[in-house]
């Protein structure tokens, strides 16, 4: 972002510099070919201006989210040698990418995450066109809307982990189209997918 806004600041003030030193040479005025040379620079700097401001509608963000717990367990069974386990676990490790584009009005996202042996899963990869204010399309991996529990980040979760019953219910990823419309009172989702549980890890 940084290196978007200086090039805009560059961009207007050579645009600003050409036309107030086109305006400011009076000896240019009596040569056509000057005039039209002057005129055709205006104009790429000018042009150029448009492109920085077309680029900086385009933001892509990196992610990361890593979740580590402390366990201690203890257990009071004959069959047990160890009735205390201790320990710090890494449940979850993801990263990722996110942005979204001016024209035309889409957003994407993608995420991965890691097992405890370092192996990597694709999780979602899609990117959701925002046809009007209301209605929106999405393609690509994502997560099927059959249990509201599972469609919910693990970054946003109130509790530490998901319920046992999003263990049973949960339809994990597919791949597919899903349409959604929404106002201010319902919102109603429709989903053409390979069906549950057959995402491509």
């Amino acid at each position: 972002m940084i290196g978007n806004t200086i090039g805009c600041r560059w961009g207007a003030f050579t645009s600003a510099f050409l036309v107030a030193l086109a305006s400011n040479q009076p000896l240019l005025a009596s040569d056509e070919t000057s005039l039209s040379l002057r005129d055709q620079v205006i104009a790429d700097a000018s042009e150029y201006d448009t492109l920085m401001v077309s680029h900086s509608a385009v933001s892509i963000d990196p992610i990361a989210f890593v979740q580590f717990r402390y366990i201690a367990d203890v257990q009071d069974q004959q069959d047990t040698q160890d009735e205390l386990t201790v320990g710090f676990v890494n449940s979850r490790t993801r990263v990722g990418l996110k942005g979204n584009l001016a024209e035309p009005n889409m957003d994407f996202f993608v995420w991965f995450g890691f097992t405890g042996s370092g192996s990597s899963l694709l999780l979602d990869a899609w990117a959701n066109w925002h046809i009007d204010e209301n209605f929106s399309l999405r393609m690509g991996q994502f997560k099927l809307h059959t249990w509201n529990e599972w469609t919910v980040s693990e970054t946003k979760q109130t509790f530490v982990e998901r319920s046992i019953l999003d263990a049973r219910f949960a339809s994990l990823y597919g791949q597919g189209v899903e349409a959604t419309w929404k106002n201010d009172n319902l919102k109603l989702v429709g989903s053409l997918n390979d069906g549950l549980r057959s995402w491509n890890d």
